[in-house]
């Protein structure tokens, strides 16, 4: 681990040593007595923490994990990253940040869990912290740089221990002091955007699709350990009622070798056959196609079968003379959902 970002560690770590005395003892799942700040086995966070990094980095990078006195150095790396689960305010999620980023903005972290077991509110750090790089105690990054969050991994838990599931598309992070999407050309969805504007800006380039669905399949087993450890339970999948048949669609074109003439002599009868079904209440609706190539009938059926007897009994059906698809159709049955609420 680089000189800065262990001195900076020892410094925070000497602060929370201060302040322990007066802080609420923790239960052994939580950290400074905030369901908001779950403590790990110590394993777990160190897989989940590396889960940040590309395969190539992380066998040489350094962890820092979250133990009962605030972040401690779990594993001393080779190479120039340094790979934390942060936890602050709630946001549960990996980072692996290169050496530029553990100087400067890994110490928010670590910064993070001194004032927390210190007795700090989510909104007092928030203020502590937007104070702290105002006055030039917290540095933006000097130079480019990157920081990995490849995990698919990002969970949000609430004051009362809640755990909910939120997106998090693997993505690099190149630093980006004060800028805004404006000046990159960036808006949320495209190739970058800013996750935000300030000192701690980002510039987010999203992994591409072959590469987000390679992470998501390998991730499976470290996601259920994690989610155990948590005590996330996704919330039971909703399986639609099967919608009665109330209606038939049905598409009629004309056979592409059906002459005009042919059509002409038998269109009379068509006609006045469909309006009867139209006044007998087995025609709900009727409509032309847009391309002149046939009609839509919404039939009043409760099956397919039964759609196509009633289209058996017409001029063009007999003659052989159109092409049908039937569709069953009902009411919109997830709005029953609507009636849970």
């Amino acid at each position: 681990m680089r000189a800065s970002c262990s001195v900076g560690f020892v410094l925070v770590f000497a602060g929370v040593l201060t302040t322990t005395a007066h802080a609420q003892s923790p239960r052994p799942d939580q950290f400074a007595g905030s369901p908001q700040y779950p403590l790990l086995p110590a394993a777990l966070e160190i897989e989940l923490a590396l889960s940040a990094a590309p395969p190539h980095l992380r066998e040489a990078a350094s962890v820092w994990t979250l133990q009962q006195n605030g972040y401690a150095l779990a594993k001393q790396g080779t190479n120039a990253f340094s790979c934390v689960v942060s936890r602050r305010a709630g946001d549960l999620f990996p980072v692996c940040w290169d050496a530029e980023g553990a100087r400067s903005l890994l110490q928010l972290d670590f910064e993070d869990a001194a004032l927390r077991l210190a007795g700090k509110s989510s909104a007092d750090i928030e203020k502590i912290v937007a104070d702290g790089f105002a006055s030039g105690r917290y540095h933006a990054p000097a130079r480019a740089g990157i920081a990995y969050m490849l995990s698919p991994m990002r969970y949000r838990i609430d004051e009362r221990g809640t755990v909910a599931r939120t997106v998090s598309a693997p993505h690099l992070m190149f630093y980006g002091p004060d800028l805004r999407d404006g000046d990159i050309g960036g808006a949320r969805g495209a190739f970058v955007f800013m996750n935000r504007v300030g000192p701690d800006g980002m510039m987010i380039v999203p992994v591409g699709d072959k590469e987000r669905q390679a992470i998501a399949s390998e991730s499976q087993p470290l996601v259920a350990r994690v989610e155990q450890a948590l005590g996330y339970q996704a919330a039971p999948a909703v399986t639609p009622a099967a919608a009665a048949t109330t209606a038939v669609l049905v598409n009629l074109t004309i056979k592409p070798e059906v002459e005009r003439s042919q059509l002409l002599n038998v269109m009379p009868d068509e006609v006045r056959a469909t309006v009867k079904l139209y006044l007998d209440g087995r025609i709900q609706q009727w409509f032309a196609r847009s391309d002149g190539r046939g009609v839509v009938f919404i039939l009043n059926s409760t099956s397919v079968e039964d759609a196509k007897a009633v289209m058996a009994s017409l001029p063009l059906s007999k003659a052989n003379f159109d092409n049908l698809e039937f569709t069953p159709i009902g009411p919109l049955t997830p709005l029953r959902l609507l009636l849970s609420q």
